[in-house]
């Protein structure tokens, strides 16, 4: 949790410093120089056999569809992800929101096209195009009628992977956004996530040798800091 209820950072708490400790733990077990990887080098080092398992979308569905035969096609699995019990049972959740410009806003004509678009992309059909078909398992449908819309299920690779992609359905409806857990309470979340405070503070402590609670302490004064500026 980085913003209370109030917005007041609170990122300093026994939680955060047991988080950190639970993901040194882990990195242990991670490939040699994968404090170095992007997204896509996840992507190919999973398919491609040289890790277990990733803490990631349900994305290389296609890759696996498309480049294994056999049982390797069906050698990949989905769970959710787990909580402690003293926690939130919740996960991590990208939303891609629609943007309309003000300019658009304020004109009526104009708005009510950009709102016949959004009724037209929102149709189940539709969404089927832009997720199932444009990247299965990285964009899943945003809404229940296109989660049940039966043209989805039906798609070769949603369908093959099918449990893989009922897992991710059901997580998604538990999934929220770090530093929007009470709404908006907070502007600067932009500009804290954009800072990769979060990064930094597990780089100081898995390379740099830094304790787990030096390293959050500096996180959130980090955060104060760039919180601080924003309201300028």
């Amino acid at each position: 949790t980085i913003f209370d209820q109030q917005g007041r950072v609170v990122f300093n708490n026994p939680k955060t410093i047991k988080a950190f400790y639970a993901y040194k733990e882990l990195f242990q077990y991670s490939p040699p120089g994968s404090y170095n990887w992007n997204w896509g080098d996840i992507e190919l080092a999973f398919p491609a056999g040289k890790i277990a398992m990733m803490p990631y979308f349900t994305m290389p569905q296609r890759l696996f569809y498309e480049e294994k035969t056999g049982d390797e096609r069906k050698d990949i699995a989905a769970a959710d992800w787990p909580s402690p019990p003293d926690g939130i049972d919740t996960n991590l959740h990208y939303p891609n929101d629609w943007f309309i410009f003000k300019s658009a806003a304020e004109d009526e004509n104009r708005l009510n096209a950009v709102k016949a678009l959004i009724m037209f992309c929102a149709r189940p059909e539709i969404e089927k195009i832009l997720t199932a078909e444009q990247d299965p398992g990285v964009w899943l449908p945003p809404h229940e009628a296109a989660a049940e819309y039966p043209g989805y299920w039906e798609d070769p690779v949603i369908s093959f992977f099918r449990e893989i992609n009922e897992v991710a359905i059901e997580a998604a409806k538990k999934g929220r956004l770090y530093g929007f857990e009470w709404g908006a309470v907070n502007t600067a979340v932009g500009a804290v996530s954009g800072a990769l405070v979060i990064c930094d503070v597990a780089q100081r402590i898995l390379l740099q040798g830094e304790s787990v609670e030096s390293a959050v302490a500096w996180g959130h004064q980090a955060i104060e800091e760039i919180v601080a500026k924003a309201k300028k």
